[in-house]
């Protein structure tokens, strides 16, 4: 348990069907960090997917965002920042304590 302020959690299934409606909702948003528990497959390939939905955008409406894939994770981010309020919101030790 936890999460980063300010983070939107959009399940990697549901990604796709939303995408133009979320394109739109955060185009003015000049850089977006994609990531899941280890930032190995779900995160990258959200990143991607994304990056994806811009290129294929209308031309008439160019939008340029820069898309980051947030390294190791949530896993390592909480690991290092879980003791930082402005990093970690809604921490719950016990989530972490064991395999997930």
């Amino acid at each position: 348990g936890g999460h980063i302020p300010g983070s939107v959690n959009i399940p990697s299934k549901e990604l796709p069907d939303q995408l133009p409606t979320l394109i739109e909702q955060y185009k003015q948003v000049p850089e977006l960090f994609f990531h899941c528990a280890l930032s190995q497959v779900r995160g990258p390939k959200a990143a991607r997917r994304w990056s994806e939905a811009l290129e294929y955008r209308d031309s008439a409406r160019p939008l340029s965002q820069k898309v980051n894939i947030l390294r190791g994770g949530f896993d390592e981010w909480q690991r290092k920042h879980k003791d930082n309020k402005t990093l970690v919101e809604a921490y719950e030790a016990e989530y972490w304590s064991g395999d997930y």
